[in-house]
């Protein structure tokens, strides 16, 4: 009887630990969760066969990425800007190193749109490359903009120029 009560007590106390190194996961992913998806820039993070294991809400917005991405390659997923990052993602994955580019996509039914991409290496500990993130920022809008400043400037005094610039920001 004492065995098995040895047992059952050593049973409960690996139960409690279980549940409470579970309690603690859980809380960190909802963190990580809540960290992601308020990140105003596009994230996407991809495995070693450039497959999408994951993007935030900001992602699927700015490159139109449907919510069953997760999983596809690179290619299908992101066709638009496809072309354009696969040689990049090479290059990150074989030198081990960041990267960035701008470029014109059109995207979606938005139309045009200049993306700003960085792409990082994803590292593991012994410092071999086992994905890639990439950081996508939609600067169409500062690109408009600048054109429109670059139209005022000319018919406009420097001065008139910086106070609507000091306004708009």
């Amino acid at each position: 009887f004492a065995n098995q009560a040895a047992i059952a007590i050593e049973n409960a106390r690996l139960f409690a630990r279980v549940r409470d190194a579970l309690a603690e996961i859980t809380e960190i992913k909802s963190l990580m969760d809540d960290v992601f998806a308020s990140i105003p820039s596009g994230v996407i993070v991809t495995d070693d066969e450039q497959q999408i294991t994951t993007f935030n809400v900001a992602a699927a917005e700015i490159l139109s990425i449907p919510a069953e991405a997760a999983g596809q390659a690179i290619e299908i997923s992101l066709a638009p800007i496809a072309e354009g990052l696969r040689r990049l993602l090479e290059v990150v994955r074989v030198e081990n190193r960041r990267t960035t580019v701008e470029l014109t996509a059109t995207v979606g039914s938005a139309g045009p749109r200049n993306l700003d991409i960085k792409l990082s290496p994803l590292r593991s500990p012994s410092k071999t490359t086992e994905g890639v993130a990439i950081v996508v920022d939609d600067l169409t809008e500062l690109r408009q903009r600048e054109a429109q400043l670059s139209v005022v400037r000319r018919y406009l005094p420097p001065a008139m120029v910086d106070n609507i610039q000091s306004i708009a920001q």
